[in-house]
């Protein structure tokens, strides 16, 4: 059976060697949500466990020895297997199962007004994509790669493209496979 786990741990990163130190507790268990670093903190987005998918959102602030979770606003849906990415004071969170369903939307918070909640911005063109990687510039997001599960009406599919959102003009441009110098 599947096991889910609300333990936060940390490790000096001034050794070669990872030595692991249980700092504090998430506020449930949880798996499969995004995590991205803003600043000294981590945020943590949607997620599910053993009760099923959630929307919750929550910053975690480490200290050397234990950890603050602060709750943020909730994300508009449940969501799991998503990517994300931070901009400046702008979090992004991009694709996945949103309610159920793979999805391409996009959403987004900034964090230097949190209590403005989520927008939703223009969806990446295509059908969603579950587990995506996802990285941010100052002006622009990328997405490659993730899969959709089959549905009645299209066969599953695993992608090695990707697509970049320009933040100025809210809009999609599709980008080709990554490839090697060979081309393959």
């Amino acid at each position: 059976k599947k096991r889910y786990y609300k333990g936060v741990y940390t490790s000096p990163t001034t050794s070669d060697k990872l030595q692991w130190t249980k700092i504090g507790e998430l506020p449930e268990e949880s798996a499969y949500g995004v995590s991205l670093q803003y600043k000294s903190s981590l945020i943590i987005a949607g997620g599910m466990n053993e009760q099923g998918v959630h929307k919750k959102v929550g910053i975690l602030t480490p200290s050397k020895d234990d950890c603050t979770i602060k709750e943020l606003p909730p994300l508009p849906c449940t969501l799991d297997n998503a990517a994300g990415a931070v901009s400046g004071d702008r979090i992004y969170i991009i694709g996945g199962n949103i309610d159920g369903k793979p999805s391409p939307k996009l959403f987004t918070m900034d964090m230097r007004k949190p209590s403005l909640g989520w927008n939703e911005r223009s969806p990446y063109p295509g059908r969603g994509r579950v587990q995506p990687v996802c990285a941010a510039t100052d002006n622009a997001l990328y997405i490659w790669g993730g899969f959709t599960p089959a549905d009645s009406t299209a066969e599953a599919t695993v992608y090695c493209d990707g697509a970049k959102y320009d933040f100025s003009t809210d809009t999609w441009s599709t980008l080709p496979a990554v490839t090697d110098e060979n081309g393959t």
